[in-house]
């Protein structure tokens, strides 16, 4: 049962706390060895609490991606160009930072102990949002087959260029980053070609 929408404060700071004891527990062992026991015990709520926001633990950890993935979908769609300037950049932008903003959950959400879901649906959610846009400005696409494969390629080597960075615990530069995945997407191999400076 899901209550997501019209969220009061107290409801957010309990939402906040299950999650903050999920992703601790996440942290230790794998989803299917956390018991909703041990997480109102961390999280100090009842289990009457955790099943008003949460089916199981399985939803738990979809919920915590989820709130990532909407986020990334609505910049996505806020995102403004005009059909003379379809660039990625601002694409790439919005989704670096959210990645940068939620490094340390993805990090578990990806991790061994995480959800094997979380990349496709990403990916999957990246591509609709990034369809509409060009669907808004580019009513022009002779091939959705095509672009459809170009875009998970796209997105696809993408998401695994960021999760590299995010499992390395390197500092990175979202900045720098959305250049790079921009190039890639552009140039190809290319770009390994070019002097970084």
């Amino acid at each position: 049962m899901r209550k997501t929408k019209n969220m009061n404060r107290s409801t957010r700071r309990t939402r906040a706390a299950i999650q903050k004891a999920m992703l601790a527990a996440m942290d230790e062992k794998p989803i299917s060895s956390i018991t909703v026991q041990e997480i109102i015990n961390t999280a100090n709520v009842c289990r009457t609490t955790f099943y008003a926001h949460y089916e199981d633990i399985n939803d738990l950890v979809k919920s915590i991606g989820d709130e990532i993935i909407d986020q990334v979908g609505a910049n996505i769609q806020s995102i403004s160009i005009s059909s003379d300037n379809l660039n990625e950049l601002p694409v790439f932008t919005s989704i670096l930072n959210a990645y940068y903003e939620h490094a340390d959950t993805i990090r578990l959400l990806i991790s061994e102990n995480g959800d094997p879901t979380f990349n496709e649906r990403m990916q999957e959610r990246i591509y609709q949002a990034i369809s509409d846009l060009r669907r808004q400005y580019d009513d022009e696409i002779v091939d959705e087959k095509r672009l459809l494969y170009y875009s998970y390629y796209v997105i696809g080597g993408g998401i695994s260029v960021l999760n590299k960075l995010i499992r390395s615990h390197q500092e990175w530069n979202p900045e720098m980053a959305k250049y790079f995945l921009n190039d890639m997407a552009s140039y190809g191999q290319s770009v390994i070609m070019k002097k970084i400076v």
